[in-house]
C-alpha cells in the first residue's frame, strides 16, 4: 500500500490556464527514526503510487509531469499510469548518461513522452534524439545566449517550459523569450508594491470577508451581510443546492442555510464565492486555496483538534495575498483575523501554522520539511486525494454556466 504523499504544483500555458502538474512523491514514514539518506522519490515509491492511485484523481484530465528514475532509462519500466497523460522529466545527469539517447528513443516508440532539461543542450544537440515533447529551463539562468538553443528546439516543434519563476523580472524575461509553459511560485505571490493603495473593489471584498470571519458576529448580521448582496446570496444558495451537496429539499434562504449547516460553514462558503468573483490570474489559485483549506481541515480532524474551521480558513486564505495582490502581513491586518489564523498565515507559527506548513510541504514533495504530525501511516495520501476531489467539485460548481452571472 502506498503510504506517502504526492505533491503537485501547477504548470501554466501562456494564457495562465492550467496545462498540467509537476508531481512530487514523498515516501517518508512519519516517525522519529527517519533515515536522512533515504531516497524519498525512489523508483518503488513512484511505481507503487502509479499502481494504486489513478492519475485522474491527482491531475484530472491534465498532464502529470513525473521525474524519470534511472531504471526507466534502462528500459526497466514499472509504471502503471496511462502513457498519453504522463510526461517524464529527464534531468541533466540522466540525459548525459551512457546510452540515454538510445533508451529514450525506444521508450518514445512505446508511447512515452519527455520533458528534457536544456542544461544538457550540447549533448542533446549532438545525439539529437527526436523524443522531446517539451524542453525546460530554470528561469534563474535565462540569458541572451539561450536564443540559439531556443531556435534549435522550436525548429523541431519542441515546446519550451520555464521552471522556477520567482520574480517579476524573470516572468517578464520568460514572456519576452516566448516560452510556451510557465512554472514557479511567482504565481502564488502578490505582485503589488508594498505601499500601493488597495483598489476600492478589493478593499470592499476584504471588509466583507473580515466581518464574516469575526468570531463575535451574530447570525442575524451574517444573514444581513450576505442577503444585501444579491449576487452573493444567489451564488451561495445555488452552490448549497447543487447536486454535490445532495440537499434533499431546496434551501430557499440564507437563514435556512445557517440552520442546516451552521454559521461558520455558511460564512466560509460565502468567502469562497467572494474570492472566486475577484478578477485574478491564474484561476488555478482558487483550486490551490480550496485544496489547502480542505486538507488543513481534514488533518486537524484526523489529529483530534478542535475548531477545525479555523484550519480551513487558514488554508483558504493562504493564497489570498496573490489573488488580492496584497502582501500577506497587510492582508491579515485588514482582515482583522484572530491571532491563531493571522500567525499561521504570516509566519506558519502555532498549531494552525504547523498544519499549514505541512500541507504546503506536501505540495512541493518536500519530505524533509514536513512537521512531525501525529498521524496514522497512510492517512496523508487519503486526505490529500479527498481534498483534491472536493476542491475540484466545488470549483466546478462555482464556475459552471450561469454561476458567475
Amino acid at each position: 500500500m502506498f503510504e506517502g504523499f504526492i505533491g503537485r504544483t501547477p504548470i501554466y500555458n501562456k494564457s495562465l490556464e492550467l496545462f498540467g502538474y509537476d508531481l512530487q512523491f514523498g515516501c517518508q514514514e512519519f516517525t522519529e527514526d527517519v533515515n536522512p539518506e533515504k531516497d524519498f522519490a525512489s523508483k518503488d515509491c513512484i511505481a507503487n503510487a502509479s499502481s494504486e492511485i489513478p492519475l485522474e484523481k491527482i491531475t484530472g484530465k491534465k498532464f502529470g509531469f513525473v521525474e524519470a528514475y534511472p531504471s526507466l532509462l534502462s528500459d526497466q519500466i514499472e509504471f502503471s499510469w496511462p502513457k498519453d497523460r504522463v510526461i517524464f522529466r529527464v534531468t541533466d545527469p540522466l540525459l548525459a548518461s551512457e546510452n540515454s539517447a538510445a533508451n529514450l528513443q525506444k521508450l518514445a516508440l512505446q508511447g512515452f513522452s519527455f520533458d528534457l532539461e536544456t542544461r544538457c543542450y550540447r549533448s542533446f544537440k549532438e545525439q539529437a534524439p527526436d523524443v522531446a515533447k517539451i524542453c525546460s529551463i530554470d528561469a534563474e539562468v535565462l540569458s541572451e545566449e539561450l536564443e540559439e538553443q531556443m531556435r534549435f528546439f522550436r525548429e523541431r516543434g519542441i515546446k519550451l517550459l520555464a521552471r522556477n519563476i520567482q520574480t517579476p523580472h524573470q516572468y517578464s524575461l520568460v514572456d519576452q523569450f516566448g516560452f510556451d509553459y510557465y512554472q514557479g511560485n511567482y504565481f502564488e505571490k502578490p505582485k503589488q508594491i508594498q505601499g500601493s493603495e488597495i483598489p476600492a473593489n478589493r478593499l470592499a471584498v476584504m471588509h466583507l470577508l473580515a466581518r464574516l470571519q469575526d468570531p463575535e458576529i451574530e447570525i442575524s448580521e451574517v444573514e444581513a451581510l450576505i442577503s444585501q448582496d444579491v449576487s452573493l446570496s444567489y451564488k451561495l444558495l445555488r452552490l448549497i443546492n447543487s447536486a454535490f451537496f445532495g440537499v434533499p429539499k431546496t434551501v430557499e434562504s440564507i437563514s435556512r442555510a445557517v440552520v442546516i449547516y451552521g454559521l461558520q460553514r455558511v460564512a466560509n462558503w460565502a468567502a469562497v464565492i467572494m474570492i472566486n468573483a475577484i478578477d485574478y490570474k491564474p484561476q488555478e489559485l482558487l483550486v490551490t486555496a480550496l485544496v489547502r483549506a480542505k486538507t488543513c481541515e481534514l488533518l486537524a480532524e484526523a489529529m483530534g483538534r478542535g475548531k477545525t474551521e479555523r484550519y480551513y480558513i487558514a488554508g483558504l486564505f493562504s493564497v489570498l495575498d496573490a489573488i488580492m495582490n496584497v502582501p500577506m502581513a497587510r492582508l491579515a491586518k485588514n482582515l482583522n483575523l484572530i491571532d491563531e489564523i493571522s500567525n499561521a498565515l504570516t509566519d506558519r507559527s502555532g498549531p494552525i501554522g504547523e498544519v499549514l506548513a505541512a500541507v504546503t510541504a506536501y505540495e512541493r514533495g518536500a519530505s524533509r520539511e514536513v512537521p512531525r504530525l501525529p498521524l496514522v501511516e497512510g492517512a496523508v495520501v487519503g486526505i490529500c486525494l479527498e481534498a483534491i476531489e472536493w476542491a475540484n467539485q466545488i470549483y466546478l460548481q462555482l464556475n459552471q454556466k450561469g454561476q458567475n452571472n
